[in-house]
């Protein structure tokens, strides 16, 4: 008879997620509000195998950078202008009205593309030129739309303050 050797796809948690019982996280609220030592002293009883305030969570980062997926992320996160990152902004600076100017440059990228299929039907030597605008149209929508991203993280906040 044969055992087969079962895996799973996904590891199981760390062992420390067990410390997060009831008990001892009323313990550690009581250690919180009176101090271990006074909680000692009143007759309190400690675990024995961690520390009580390791269930305490550390502090949110808010300056510098973290790391998550090998690669490091800034704290505060600033959406760079298309010149900074080298390339063309094909909308007006300043305040705009982005329905607007969003639809200029969808209707922009429509008109590039059938350009860029007659360019390819009867030169194709210029269609290179036409892939890159329509890059660059989507480009200036993509950054367009991500300047939305701030506002969109307001109103969550707002409503999972509120909602609960």
């Amino acid at each position: 008879m044969t055992t087969q050797n079962v895996a799973s796809v996904y590891p199981l948690p760390p062992e420390y997620y067990k410390r997060y019982t009831d008990e001892n996280l009323s313990i550690l609220k009581q250690v919180k509000e009176q101090g271990e030592e006074t909680f000692v002293e009143s007759g309190g009883a400690l675990p024995q195998t961690f520390n009580i305030l390791e269930l305490e969570p550390p502090p949110p980062i808010t300056e510098g950078y973290y790391h998550c997926f090998n690669d490091a992320w800034p704290v505060v996160d600033v959406l760079n202008s298309l010149e900074d990152q080298g390339h063309k902004q094909l909308y007006p600076k300043g305040k705009i009205d982005r329905n607007v100017e969003l639809k200029k440059l969808n209707q922009s990228a429509i008109f590039n593309f059938l350009e860029l299929l007659n360019s390819l039907v009867k030169d194709p030597d210029r269609s290179l030129e036409k892939f890159e605008q329509i890059r660059l149209i989507f480009l200036n929508m993509k950054h367009m739309l991500n300047e939305y991203r701030p506002h969109q993280v307001s109103i969550l906040q707002n409503f999972i303050l509120f909602s609960f």
